[in-house]
């Protein structure tokens, strides 16, 4: 199968069974207690090379794999960030007082305080976040807009001890009584991360006196051959949500699985990290089936003109060799029945628009026919047309977008020679006779 994302880490999955062979030698499918060595994984990491800068995207689960101290979040899916991080989240609602916006988390509202508010934009802000501040936060005018689901990790040097792995009480509880980050604090997370190493009989001296978590890596990188590590991913929950209007979630057990000297084991998610790839994600958005859900035609034309293999109107150009494409979109109950699109999450609305190539959409100036002379004796004066930039095809306004220079709007009359003079306009001075 081929690899489920286009960028980053994702997935490529398989069955696999279990066969033997008969007295002719034909294959027949056994159960698989009956296959004597470890059964192959039907699920592996794969990477079509890294993806830009994430950023979440509405309706889309988010895993931080860096270490931005800020974020701003849209509406809709499920986040995954690092303790510590500050969080700005965005309410969509447009034609609105921003001011009457509120939010919620777990369905209660959010007062203002020093570590949580909601801005005079309508905005939630969420200044270093800590691990309970974990929940669904929700976004209301007068009827509810949307809502994100926020988990969190620690980051390296932040995670709690495993208990029974460090060996000096007294230096955790002197830890967690400050709660602040510590050279001593990393050089005992440090040793507890070894000391699991050692545990599951990786003894290399190089990986047990390593000073940091990039040097364990990177010795970790130097035991290809006899470290196996690999993401074990469970089935998908069923979905869970709460409000049509808004995506649900999905959640999954994601675990590392580390093999040393042919026996396999839960490991230290550190070791996958290093070793295999960075970690799947753990959820994803989901609606159910009995929800309503966007449905898009198909791109109409008006007029087409074929240009290889797209379509494209040439009623609709926008600017020279583009043109626009329309399609309906509708919000439809599981039997076809339309309903209103408030019904339907408006975050995951297709496009019912978008730009297309057509080298038929050209734009040129177009002239009246010159207007009489301004005068019928004399000089004639002055012809005038109007001028207007329009498309070739339909003649319709094309704006700013005629290229080259502008006709002259304005002409001296042609055989102005043959007109007659003109009269004055004002008799002479006549001298008078005084007695």
């Amino acid at each position: 199968m081929e690899c489920s994302a286009s960028c980053g880490s994702g997935e490529q999955k398989r069955s696999v069974v279990c066969e033997g062979r008969d007295a002719k030698g034909r294959r027949q499918r056994r159960p698989e207690k009956e296959c004597s060595t470890e059964k192959p994984p039907e699920i592996q990491m794969c990477s079509l090379g890294p993806c830009e800068k994430p950023q979440l995207l509405t309706n889309r689960v988010f895993e931080q794999n860096a270490s931005e101290k800020k974020l701003t979040l849209g509406i809709g899916g499920v986040a995954t960030l690092y303790q510590g991080t500050s969080i700005k989240i965005k309410c969509p609602r447009k034609n609105f007082d921003k001011k009457k916006i509120y939010w919620t988390k777990n369905g209660k509202r959010i007062r203002n305080d020093a570590h949580i508010k909601v801005s005079a934009n309508g905005n939630l802000r969420l200044f270093h976040a800590r691990m309970e501040d974990a929940g669904v936060y929700e976004c209301y005018t007068n009827t509810l807009q949307g809502n994100v689901t926020l988990r969190f990790k620690y980051r390296e040097d932040d995670k709690p001890y495993r208990a029974g792995l460090a060996s000096s009480t007294d230096k955790n509880k002197w830890i967690r009584k400050n709660g602040s980050l510590s050279e001593e604090k990393k050089t005992v997370d440090i040793f507890c991360f070894v000391f699991f190493l050692a545990k599951i009989q990786i003894r290399s001296k190089s990986i047990l006196s390593a000073g940091s978590y990039a040097e364990v890596a990177k010795e970790l990188q130097k035991h290809r051959d006899t470290i196996q590590a690999r993401w074990e991913m469970g089935h998908w929950s069923d979905c869970k949500q709460s409000t049509c209007g808004v995506a649900g979630f999905q959640a999954r057990e994601v675990s590392c699985s580390v093999k040393v000297d042919g026996v396999r084991r839960r490991g230290d998610a550190r070791i996958c990290t290093a070793l295999a790839s960075s970690r799947p994600p753990e959820t994803r958005p989901c609606h159910k089936s009995e929800c309503p859900r966007w449905e898009a035609g198909e791109w109409t034309e008006e007029e087409p003109v074929v240009i290889g293999r797209i379509q494209c109107s040439t009623a609709t150009c926008v600017r020279n060799a583009i043109a626009k494409q329309r399609r309906d979109v509708k919000c439809l109950m599981p039997n076809g029945k339309q309903v209103d699109e408030e019904s339907c999450d408006r975050t995951q609305r297709p496009k019912s628009r978008k730009e297309c190539e057509n080298r038929e959409c050209k734009a040129e100036w177009h002239a009246s026919d010159w207007g009489s002379c301004s005068s019928n004796c004399g000089t004639g004066g002055v012809q005038l047309r109007l001028l207007s930039c329009v498309w070739t095809i339909t003649r319709l306004p094309a704006g700013r977008n005629c290229e080259g220079r502008r006709p002259p709007a304005a002409r001296s009359c042609p055989h102005a020679d043959s007109l007659p003079p003109c009269r004055p306009t004002a008799l002479p001075l006549q001298q008078g006779v005084y007695d």
